[in-house]
């Protein structure tokens, strides 16, 4: 089997306002997550803004991006048994203005390469 690094993206919509109860929630999920061997990256990238219909709710909708690699299957699956992961995912529910969708791929380097610095001068 090929080396490969397990990567997961999850697209949250959020209700209107409750991007800094995410932001919260989130940094203590990533201070901890960090520290479990085999996380590789945890990160919350900026998202758009939107509007969402649901049965419950519409108006904008911010939607925040979050990327986490690990370094294999077996890695991601103590993560999610983790308390502190439970803990996150017990406040998403109240967070969200939809459904998250999450993604989980398979990563496989094909090629790496640096780029040097341009010469000083």
């Amino acid at each position: 089997m090929e080396p490969h690094t397990v990567l997961l993206t999850a697209q949250i919509p959020l209700r209107s306002g409750r991007e800094a109860a995410l932001a919260e929630a989130f940094d203590r999920l990533r201070e901890r997550s960090l520290q479990e061997p085999g996380v590789l990256s945890f990160e919350r990238l900026a998202g758009a803004t939107g509007t969402a219909s649901t049965a419950s709710t519409t108006g904008a909708v911010s939607t925040v991006v979050l990327r986490e690699e690990y370094r294999d299957e077996a890695t991601l699956d103590a993560h999610l048994a983790e308390p502190h992961t439970a803990e996150f995912l017990a406040v998403l529910p109240g967070l969200l203005a939809a459904a998250a969708a999450v993604r989980v791929d398979l990563v496989r380097t094909v090629r790496a390469f640096d780029v040097p610095p341009a010469a000083a001068g």
